[in-house]
């Protein structure tokens, strides 16, 4: 899944840990998730800023989960978007999940399993961004 913002008015100054909060969900006993911010210049051309993995242990769609994407210092130029892609996998930079209970290192059979993500509500799954000087205990959400 890929979230793009529009674009910043004025610049913008990431520092420190972004904190990615979701509800998901899969068919399988656990799963791996992949976080990406990407900065897209008005060119279309995208430059990383920050990444983050998980594995989420029998994820469920009533569960709020946090994790942290890496460190970053970063400054976002005016007319820049940001974006923010998820993923189950991330081969061949990570191994793949299995779909099992099986160690991924070891396995010899893969499963199919299905994904999910709940958008919008009340407590949506959102990212929190560490905003320069700070603007407020909330930072941007995307």
């Amino acid at each position: 899944m890929t979230f793009t913002s529009e674009p910043t008015p004025t610049a913008l100054d990431i520092a420190g840990n972004a904190v990615l909060n979701v509800r998901a969900a899969t068919s399988g006993p656990s799963m791996h998730l992949f976080a990406k911010l990407l900065d897209v210049a008005p060119d279309g051309s995208a430059r990383p800023v920050s990444h983050g993995r998980t594995l989420l242990e029998r994820p469920d769609l009533e569960d709020l989960i946090s994790f942290e994407l890496d460190a970053v210092a970063y400054r976002v130029r005016p007319g820049h978007r940001l974006r923010l892609h998820l993923a189950s996998s991330d081969y061949p930079l990570w191994v793949r999940h299995p779909g099992t209970d099986e160690n991924p290192w070891h396995a010899e059979l893969f499963e199919v399993n299905h994904q999910g993500l709940l958008l919008g509500g009340l407590d949506a799954s959102h990212l929190r961004l560490p905003i320069y000087p700070d603007s407020g205990d909330e930072g941007l959400r995307l």
